[in-house]
């Protein structure tokens, strides 16, 4: 979909990680400092990221990789040029050569340079885009090409300083999280440099915030079929299938012969028989929320069975409620375990209303005195 353009970087990058991983690395020139290290070759121009390789530590045996360097590079440009095998001594040994000297090797595609900073000191440079021998007349006499590596040699610097300014890491204690929180801010930053290549003159009007509202863009774009499709309950056939199994079974219980109810009159179901129709309304003081231990003592066409108590039998269409010690009965307001996380040691001061037990606010209802009172 891109082709990098002629400069290519190939550097490590340091995903910041403190969590316990075999192969976290420490490295002090980074501002994170600890954490996962990547090699990564970005082109120098626009910062997209070609290709990444995580370094995973030591091979197997406990030796340590000879020609790491080598290998990594070889490895992340694959399929971008050729290379050398081998380079003369003459290239690589520096000791006899004059300060701010340099050699120059050329082969059809390739130009390579011994460059001497300093007294038996030499620097080594292989370029496919060089073809002449140019050395600069400053005092340091250096070459073209080290002074062409120079300003494209910060691409994977500037491609962690760019994803930094807007991620969407978070703190995790697991590496594969943090990997993958790399790859979704890495992705979304070649997703905008293959954008603005597309439509260079796309928000000219707000140059600096451009990623800023790209990634805006992307966002609502990656959020806007699944809105669409919570637009409506239920959302899938297996709760368009339940939901219809619990309105069969409220209109087969039909009205109740017990005598009027002194909690008021009953309320409308959550849920309505057409799945068509828009999600219960939230007006009102407070919302229902269904509990784990069972549904509550409202009108059971309004609440959604749940799990039977495991500890104790209760009536049918019996459910628990979570209400303050005093209105249960209670004669003490000590803490005691839930009854529900057991073999958890859960203390709580609440207790149900129904059947006097200690539950916590994990398994229990939170009602309003306002809906308390319908």
């Amino acid at each position: 979909m891109y082709n990098p353009d002629v400069n290519v970087t190939v550097d490590e990058c340091l995903v910041p990680f403190r969590g316990r991983c075999a192969f976290k690395q420490y490295i002090p020139s980074k501002p994170a400092k600890y954490g996962l290290k990547v090699w990564a070759a970005c082109d120098a121009t626009t910062n997209y990221c070609w290709n990444m390789q995580v370094y995973t530590g030591k091979p197997a045996g406990g030796q340590p990789e000879r020609n790491l360097g080598k290998r990594v590079v070889l490895e992340m440009t694959q399929g971008l040029q050729g290379h050398i095998p081998e380079l003369p001594n003459s290239l690589t040994n520096p000791k006899g050569r004059a300060q701010h000297s340099s050699l120059f090797a050329f082969t059809e595609s390739h130009t390579i340079v011994s460059y001497c900073p300093k007294k038996n000191k030499n620097v080594l440079l292989m370029s496919t885009a060089h073809k002449e021998p140019i050395i600069s007349e400053r005092e340091d006499r250096k070459p073209r090409m080290i002074e062409d590596y120079n300003k494209t040699k910060s691409g994977v610097d500037a491609l962690d300083k760019n994803v930094a300014t807007y991620s969407c890491r978070r703190r995790t204690a697991r590496w594969p999280m943090a990997l993958f929180y790399n790859m979704l801010d890495v992705s979304a930053y070649n997703a905008f440099v293959v954008w603005r290549e597309i439509n260079p003159t796309w928000k000219e009007t707000a140059p600096n915030f451009k990623r800023r509202y790209f990634l805006q863009e992307l966002g609502r774009a990656l959020v806007s079929p699944y809105v669409k499709s919570r637009q409506h309950v239920p959302q899938t056939p297996a709760s368009l299938i339940y939901m219809r199994k619990m309105q069969n079974e409220d209109e087969a219980a039909g009205p109740s012969t017990a005598g009027p109810s002194t909690a008021g009159p009953s309320r409308a179901p959550l849920y309505r028989a057409n799945p068509s129709t828009a999600r219960p309304s939230r007006e009102g003081p407070s919302t229902a929320v269904r509990s784990r231990a069972g549904p509550s003592t409202a009108d059971p066409a309004t609440t959604l069975p749940s799990r039977p108590d495991p500890f104790a039998a209760q009536p049918s269409g019996a459910g628990s409620s979570m209400a303050d010690p005093s209105e249960a009965g209670a004669s003490s307001t000590k803490r005691k375990r839930c009854r529900r996380c057991f073999p958890r040691d859960v203390k709580t001061s609440l207790v149900c209303k129904r059947c006097k037990n200690p539950v916590c606010k994990r398994h229990g209802i939170l009602i309003c005195d306002l809906c308390y009172n319908l």
